[in-house]
């Protein structure tokens, strides 16, 4: 599924989505000089305080982000990170990504918007154990917890082991805890499809 989405530039742009929650302006907006490659980290203008700042981005968005900038050829710090492919090259404007979407859309059968890929970043922010709500209020870059607080949905299947869990006296089989990386079936479930 993965392979139909075409260049380099569609595949970041969509994995940056789905990881980092990023709305359509703050993304446009970034620079080549907004990535960092060490730490697998993106910053963002957010949109309501004009604040830049770093958010966490899956190791598939600098993957394919690489590819796309190859392609692209030689870019300093302070260009744009979004341009169009086709010549003459300019910066991608809003109108040029929801043209991308259209056509993500048209090779996948879906109907998806900009708005599902930040919802499905803040649900599985929100439905892991594992990451506090400010984190993911923080992740989000939402002023308050309660724009966070409409994405704490109680799956029925994890409520069931947590209620038997504590019926057996609370104890629950142990979580394996690793370093956090944004899972690849995020985009499946957001998608329909495998996305690799």
């Amino acid at each position: 599924m993965y392979r139909r989405l075409g260049s380099g530039a569609v595949r970041a742009i969509l994995c940056l989505l789905v990881s980092s929650g990023a709305r359509a302006q703050e993304l446009l907006s970034m620079t080549t000089g907004d990535v960092d490659w060490g730490r697998q980290r993106v910053c963002l203008i957010s949109k309501g305080t004009r604040n830049r700042e770093w958010v966490a981005a899956c190791p598939g968005f600098f993957w394919w982000l690489a590819r796309y900038l190859t392609e692209r050829g030689p870019v300093g710090p302070a260009d744009p990170l979004w341009v169009t492919l086709r010549p003459p090259s300019r910066p991608l404007n809003y109108q040029a990504l929801r043209a991308v979407i259209v056509r993500v859309n048209e090779r996948l059968k879906t109907n998806l918007v900009l708005h599902d890929m930040r919802h499905t970043c803040a649900l599985r922010l929100a439905s892991d154990p594992e990451i506090p709500i400010t984190d993911v209020q923080t992740h989000m870059r939402h002023r308050h917890l309660s724009s966070t607080e409409v994405y704490l949905v109680a799956r029925p299947e994890e409520v069931i082991e947590r209620v038997q869990a504590h019926q057996r006296g609370g104890k629950r089989e142990p979580r394996v805890r690793t370093a956090w990386s944004y899972d690849p079936a995020d985009l499946d479930v957001l998608l329909g499809g495998k996305s690799r």
